[in-house]
C-alpha cells in the first residue's frame, strides 16, 4: 500500500462540491431518508482483512441516530470532535449509495 497523507481542505473542497451539485440537481438541500437501519463492521475488524466478518460480528447502526447526535453539534459545539466523523459516514454513505 502507498503512504496516503489526506488533505482535509481538499477534503472539505470536494464534499462540499458534491453536496453543491446534489442541490442544484434535486433543487432542494434536503433529501428524504427512507431507510434507517444499517449493518456495519466492527472498527476493529473494518482495515484488517486477516479478519473475515461472520454474521455475529456485524453491528446495527441507524442514520437517525447519527443524525440526531451531528445536529447536536449545532447547539454545542464542544461535541464536533473527531469521533463524530463515525456518525458523518453512513449519511455519506446513504447518500451516494441512496440520495
Amino acid at each position: 500500500m502507498k503512504d496516503l497523507e489526506l488533505d482535509l481542505d481538499a477534503l472539505r473542497r470536494v464534499i462540499n462540491l458534491i453536496l453543491d451539485r446534489m442541490e442544484q440537481e434535486a433543487g432542494s438541500s434536503r433529501v428524504a431518508v427512507t431507510l434507517d437501519s444499517y449493518w456495519d463492521v466492527p472498527s476493529f475488524m473494518r482495515y484488517d482483512f486477516s479478519k473475515v466478518p461472520d454474521g455475529q460480528t456485524f453491528e446495527h447502526g441507524q442514520l437517525y441516530h447519527d443524525w440526531e447526535f451531528l445536529t447536536a453539534t449545532l447547539q454545542d459545539e464542544t461535541q464536533a470532535v473527531r469521533p463524530m466523523l463515525m456518525h458523518v459516514a453512513p449519511l455519506l454513505r446513504y447518500l451516494g449509495e441512496r440520495g
